[in-house]
């Protein structure tokens, strides 16, 4: 904010004696405009700042009770370690090798912190994530020597289940440098021998750390070596992938991507970036057809309307054929199903879902109706956009369907679902009236009011609108 012109103008003529009674005076009761002032201080006569204090004041906010913080406490034990942490940031370009030791140090009470902490809004990932931001531009700033950051920043990676030092070999291999990655690899290698059999949690921190060293080390060699017999994801597909391709071993990089594709075929909301990346790979050699059958394959695997979007989109100008062939082959599965299966109609209505948001989507609403009504739809989302799509064609229809989604609402018992169910009564009164039957919204309501006129904040809302 501003400060009026009147105000600065005032300042402008104060004497400085005056100036200077009132920074102290302020300076007193402020501890941030204190440190900015020592900082000032120090930096004026070439000493360092006061880490003693610094690590008191770190320590300080984050054990203030030297107790439990429960979840109605932490938001302000969160604030107040955010005021520390920020005016620490501060100091970052004037005093780097400071803030290295003081963000290490904060890192610390961070983690000891986990122990005491009621932290289910997530406030010392952020912590964790900031420090490391912070320590790692201090470090830009003055870098310390390769070999011993390398071990301090092992121990800040593996020793924690905070996550802000993760991959640090990565992250800071402008500060490392070939030095400092190769003295990681070897400290990585020797905590690995040291390590007992039974330590999985460290050793797996250990394992990751090597796999990170690689890629600082723009050797995917020893990444494949250090995730032999881990590849437990479609990321770790996708990080040798990367490594082989900055490499230039395209090809290698493509089979890696197509193999982590196949191998997670059926886990479809972790391979979108791993199509992404191959995707990228065959359109750079002009393989758009067999780029386009990633997303046709993603759809085969899992149909859903993103899937389908997708492959609509990537087969370009054959995107209307693929639509077809989707919504046939979705037909087909569908026919195929036997009601009288113990699965059968989950399954059907699984894909009846599918097909009624892609007929929806490509604005076919009396086909979208059909395949909802025939196969079934298991969405109050995608049966409230049918409702409405077929509003103007289809009135008593769509009445009946919002009827259905209102008592629903009703159900959930709460004031929530109380107002969505009264909204919806004023949308069905719209569609009844608009269509010549406004008895067809009275007969709603009428039902509404003699099921439920127990439920006293409902019949409030509905007197609010004057139908109770």
């Amino acid at each position: 904010m501003r400060l009026d012109r009147e105000v600065v103008a005032h300042v402008e003529g104060l004497d400085r004696e005056v100036l200077v009674d009132l920074v102290l005076e302020q300076a007193e009761g402020d501890w941030r405009l204190r440190e900015r002032l020592a900082a000032d201080a120090r930096a004026a006569s070439g000493s360092g700042l006061d880490r003693r204090g610094w690590r008191h004041r770190i320590e300080a906010a984050f054990a203030p009770y030297g107790d439990y913080v429960s979840y109605r406490e932490a938001p302000g034990w969160a604030e107040e370690i955010r005021e520390v942490l920020d005016e620490l940031e501060t100091l970052v370009t004037r005093f780097p090798q400071d803030v290295v030791a003081l963000a290490e140090h904060a890192h610390g009470c961070a983690d000891e912190a986990i122990q005491h902490v009621d932290d289910s809004d997530g406030w010392l990932t952020e912590f964790s994530h900031q420090l490391a931001e912070m320590h790692h531009r201090a470090c830009r700033a003055a870098p310390p020597d390769p070999a011993l950051l390398a071990v301090r920043l092992l121990d800040l990676e593996t020793g924690t289940d905070l996550t802000g030092f993760e991959d640090a070999a990565v992250t800071y291999a402008d500060v490392l440098g070939a030095e400092g990655v190769a003295a990681y690899r070897a400290e990585v290698r020797s905590r690995l021998e040291e390590l007992p059999a039974d330590d999985t949690s460290v050793g797996w921190r250990l394992e990751r750390a090597l796999a990170a060293v690689a890629i600082a080390a723009g050797d995917p060699d020893a990444l494949i070596e250090a995730k032999a017999g881990r590849m437990h994801s479609p990321a770790d597909h996708l990080e040798v992938a990367t490594a082989l391709r900055s490499a230039g071993r395209g090809e290698e990089a493509e089979r890696w991507a197509a193999d982590g594709l196949e191998a997670f075929r059926e886990r479809h909301w972790q391979t979108g970036d791993l199509r992404t990346f191959l995707d990228g790979l065959l359109r750079a050699r002009g393989a758009d057809e067999e780029a386009a059958e990633l997303y046709w394959d993603a759809f085969t695997a899992h149909a859903s309307l993103s899937s389908y979007r997708a492959a609509v989109k990537a087969a370009g100008a054959g995107g209307p054929a693929v639509a077809d062939r989707a919504v046939d082959r979705l037909e087909s599965l569908v026919g195929a199903i036997r009601p009288s299966a113990p699965d059968g109609p989950a399954r059907a209505s699984a894909i009846g879902t599918v097909l009624t948001e892609i007929h929806l989507d490509e604005g076919r609403a009396a086909e979208a109706w059909a395949a909802a009504t025939t196969h079934g739809c298991y969405s109050d989302q995608v049966w409230h956009a049918l409702a409405e799509a077929v509003a103007a064609s289809q009135p008593v229809d769509a009445i009946a369907v919002h009827r259905r989604l209102a008592m629903a609402e009703i159900d959930q018992k709460n004031k929530d679902g109380y107002r969505a169910a009264v909204r919806r009564l004023g949308r069905i009164k719209e569609l009844a009236e608009g269509c010549g039957a406004p008895d067809r919204f009275t007969d709603v309501l009428t039902e509404v009011v003699t099921t439920h006129k127990a439920k006293r904040n409902l019949m409030a809302f509905l007197r609010e609108r004057g139908w109770a």
